[in-house]
């Protein structure tokens, strides 16, 4: 199996794909490393090249091309000595305000792909991480990120569509032995976890790790999706209540400007969605009384698309929250004991891939 790990600059899919390889090599596979990237500036040192780091986007066209080029015929070389291949690889670049391809199609044709991943991450992290990276000469804007992020995801998508070969969008903080499963335990359920993040956050914070802990516990019997492994509406937030409490970094707060807001709410709402599109179902947890737009829009969202809702809930019911159930639990405990019945995959008889 091939897996194209794609994401922009400041993502961490190199280090995810190698973080992912060791575990699964440790569980008796055979996984490769490669990375276009780093491939291409071995091969300029090779060659004496006089290229800087942060200048290789500025060279000509066609020199750039005949780099990805060797890159790609190296690559290929080195994937004959394994089962699998984990490849990083950029498909777009934001530099200089213009938007630069980061392969040549051929050479995609070439890798042969079967599985690609797009990683993403907080918008924060991907920030600091380019400003301390010696490859930019100037750290792209906030905008400038936004806009590179849905440009990469609408890439990858486009190249996995024409290839008819599954694309999926993948957190940075995506736990490494769950991801496993998901390449190479075909008959592992994935999930969607639901919950009202900023209700429980203004209430009762110290509940938010009890979830996730909920959602590490799923883990050992699904693909769990967890919308906040990615926490960009928290700078959101920060930005629209205009006060400090929230640690930024370097950051400029005045950089966070309705534009970027904006920009990070559609991409939340829309990067939700698609977790829950390559989900199996959903499973909402639902302590509180109070609405949540967000959850409810979920549920909608999930129910249309003919996926089965599963809700933690032991609060008085409106039919209007009922009627996008599929089945509702008074408690974690009772939701856990019916999973195990019904919805593993033991329990409904499928088997798995090689352990992982």
């Amino acid at each position: 199996m091939r897996v194209l790990f794609t994401g922009i600059s400041g993502s961490e899919k190199g280090d995810l794909a190698g973080e992912l390889a060791a575990h699964c090599n440790t569980h008796g596979h055979n996984v490769g490393v490669f990375d276009i990237g780093k491939t291409i500036f071995e091969i300029i040192d090779e060659q004496k090249l006089s290229i800087s780091d942060g200048r290789i986007l500025d060279v000509d066209t066609n020199l750039l091309k005949a780099l990805r080029v060797a890159a790609c015929e190296r690559i290929l070389r080195g994937i004959e000595s394994v089962k699998d291949a984990f490849i990083s690889i950029h498909l777009t670049f934001r530099w200089r305000n213009q938007l630069l391809p980061g392969f040549n199609f051929s050479d995609i044709m070439k890798l042969k792909p079967d599985v690609y991943i797009n990683v993403v991450d907080n918008l924060k992290e991907i920030h600091e991480r380019i400003r301390h990276s010696k490859e930019w000469e100037r750290t792209p804007t906030l905008d400038d990120l936004n806009t590179w992020l849905d440009e990469e995801d609408f890439v990858t998508r486009t190249l996995a569509d024409f290839q008819q070969k599954p694309c999926w969008v993948i957190a940075r903080d995506h736990y490494v032995d769950n991801l496993a499963k998901l390449l190479f335990d075909s008959a592992m359920p994935r999930m969607y976890l639901s919950y009202p993040i900023t209700t429980i956050r203004r209430e009762r914070p110290q509940l938010l790790a009890t979830i996730q802990q909920f959602g590490r516990d799923l883990t050992a019997r699904f693909v769990v999706f967890d919308p906040l492994h990615i926490k960009d509406m928290e700078l959101a937030h920060a930005t629209e209540k205009r006060h400090d409490s929230l640690e930024t970094g370097a950051l400029d707060i005045m950089e966070l400007n309705e534009t970027v807001v904006q920009q990070v709410k559609h991409r939340t709402v829309t990067r939700d969605y698609r977790f829950i599109d390559q989900s199996d179902f959903i499973v909402v947890y639902y302590p509180t009384d109070k609405l949540s737009p967000g959850v409810i829009s979920e549920m909608i969202y999930a129910h249309t698309r003919n996926k089965s809702v599963y809700a933690i809930f032991d609060g008085q019911r409106s039919p209007f929250f009922e009627r996008y159930c599929t089945r509702i639990f008074p408690d974690i405990a009772a939701f856990t004991e019916f999973a195990d019945a019904a919805l593993t995959p033991c329990a409904t008889g499928e088997k798995g891939g090689k352990g992982v």
